[in-house]
């Protein structure tokens, strides 16, 4: 667990679309699709700021909102170190506080196939 969450940056195509960003991971060959809350919790992990830091800096969030954006963001591997919640707060709990605030962190991971990636045409779109 880091109390300092940091970005990766290395290995990744990065491509802004209207309301949310598609992140591209070269090394495993997925896709992680983040809302416009998620991009900008995972902007903010510079490895410098902590997670007062970070809520602070996201207007409307609070705590287990730019909470479980981190966890999501950890386990679709675009963090440098592995984030784990604070114990206590269970999923639960942290989803009904984002349902009460009308917040929510989206993290959507799609695995990319190698021959799909292989195929005449093929421009590193999104398949969805």
């Amino acid at each position: 667990m880091t109390e300092y969450p940091q970005a990766r940056s290395e290995q990744l195509v990065i491509r802004q679309l209207a309301d949310e960003t598609i992140v591209y991971d070269t090394r495993v060959h997925s896709a992680a699709c983040l809302n416009e809350l998620a991009q900008k919790v995972w902007a903010l992990c510079d490895g410098n700021r902590d997670l007062d830091d970070i809520v602070d800096a996201c207007d409307g969030a609070n705590a287990a909102i730019v909470s479980q954006a981190l966890s999501k963001l950890s386990k679709a591997d675009l963090l440098e170190v592995p984030f784990e919640a604070a114990s206590g707060t269970s999923r639960r709990g942290m989803m009904g506080q984002m349902a009460g605030a009308g917040l929510a962190a989206a993290v959507t991971v799609m695995t990319v196939p190698t021959a799909v990636m292989n195929r005449p045409g093929f421009t590193g779109g999104c398949l969805v």
